[in-house]
């Protein structure tokens, strides 16, 4: 009987499926990349520089230049120039590609910085006070706040006749300036009437009139705080709206944050053409962070528009009317009662300014500009 070798000396065999019937396998070699640097690191200057090498040649010649080097240093701002308008933020802007691979080359500690200093979080915490905000809200509207003109915690602990001295110090070398110091109390009576009536129209000096210029900004502390009657107008004629030779000034509050309040003053003729674009001539800022202080201060400050056509006069003229026919503190309706206000005004001459105010804000057909000339140049 043949013997039978063994399956052990026989030749390996290849047991391994047909090709066409093995799953298909690829080997994958490629890389990713980021298309950003594919535009602007691959793409060198070198091999631009290259690649138009007879070009700038010739361009260099017809410049009467020695070689590349010169002509890239007489259109360096050029090139500059359209490398900064070519590029995008980000991905083909070289600066911002050279930051972010240096910031991502930090060290951990200097990518994650430590927490705020005491300092710091003291800084936050008094933004986040009442006072900060409002001091922010002020900031950001425009308006300067009181800090900008004075250190208040000085001031705080000043007598209220020192601190009306400093305040009127503080805008004495502005020729421009409006200033007062008016006690809480009446700014209040005011700020109630202005909430109500934000808006509202004031006769201003008649063409005619000759004040001195160097008059101060009247007292509000006095107890009659209104000035010397102009003389009496002329009669108003049929087709004029209101008495010749008197312009009249178009006003409006704002309150831009809880411890401002500004007015703003424009002409009437601009306002009806422009509306809320016409520019004011003249600004006037309440700051209230002095009114609950001992003091019982709101510190006033504004400015009169250079060639606006209103003189130093007539703005201290307005601002005079602004508290005529808005403190109306003490008013009653009881025709019999003549009780003196606060300002020195008798409760008849306040009814019939209220009743001006109201009539306009209302947009009553009756309200008539001659009777507000003659109120504004009504002595009391």
């Amino acid at each position: 009987m043949p013997r039978v070798p063994s399956t052990r000396s026989l030749p390996t065999l290849h047991r391994s499926t047909p090709p066409i019937l093995r799953p298909f396998q690829q080997r994958r070699w490629a890389r990713v990349h980021d298309v950003r640097f594919v535009t602007t690191q691959h793409q060198t200057p070198d091999r631009v520089t290259e690649r138009y090498r007879s070009k700038l040649d010739q361009k260099a010649k017809e410049k009467g230049l020695n070689d590349i080097g010169q002509l890239k240093e007489v259109y360096r701002d050029k090139i500059t120039d359209l490398k900064r308008k070519a590029s995008v933020p980000g991905v083909t802007d070289q600066d911002a590609l050279n930051e972010q691979a240096a910031r991502s080359s930090q060290p951990a500690a200097a990518q994650h910085p430590s927490p705020p200093s005491v300092a710091a979080q003291a800084n936050q915490a008094n933004q986040a006070s009442p006072q900060g905000e409002a001091q922010a809200a002020a900031e950001k509207s425009g308006v300067k706040t009181l800090s900008s003109f004075l250190d208040l915690e000085k001031a705080k602990g000043l007598p209220k006749r020192e601190l009306e001295s400093v305040w009127r110090l503080r805008h004495a070398n502005s020729p421009q300036s409006l200033c007062a110091a008016i006690p809480t109390p009446v700014y209040e009576s005011i700020a109630r009437t202005a909430k109500q009536h934000p808006q509202f129209i004031l006769p201003g000096l008649p063409a005619d009139s000759k004040t001195d210029d160097s008059s101060p900004v009247p007292d509000t502390n006095a107890e009659d705080s209104t000035s010397s009657p102009l003389s009496q107008p002329t009669e108003p004629a049929t087709s004029s709206p209101a008495t010749p030779g008197t312009p009249i000034h178009f006003l409006q509050w704002t309150f831009p944050s809880p411890t401002t309040a500004t007015v703003l003053f424009t002409h009437l003729s601009e306002y009806k053409v422009r509306g809320a674009h016409a520019q004011p001539h003249t600004t006037l800022t309440h700051h209230l962070d002095l009114a609950d202080s001992h003091q019982r201060l709101v510190l006033c400050e504004g400015a009169v528009m250079p060639d606006r056509g209103v003189s130093m006069d007539e703005a201290r003229w307005l601002v005079l009317q602004l508290q005529k026919f808005y403190n109306l503190e003490d008013v009653t309706e009881s025709e019999g009662q003549e009780k003196e206000g606060a300002s020195g005004m008798t409760a008849e001459l306040k009814r019939r300014r209220k009743r001006l105010v109201e009539k306009f804000s209302k947009g009553d057909p009756e309200f008539k500009i001659e009777e507000l000339v003659e109120e504004a140049e009504r002595l009391g």
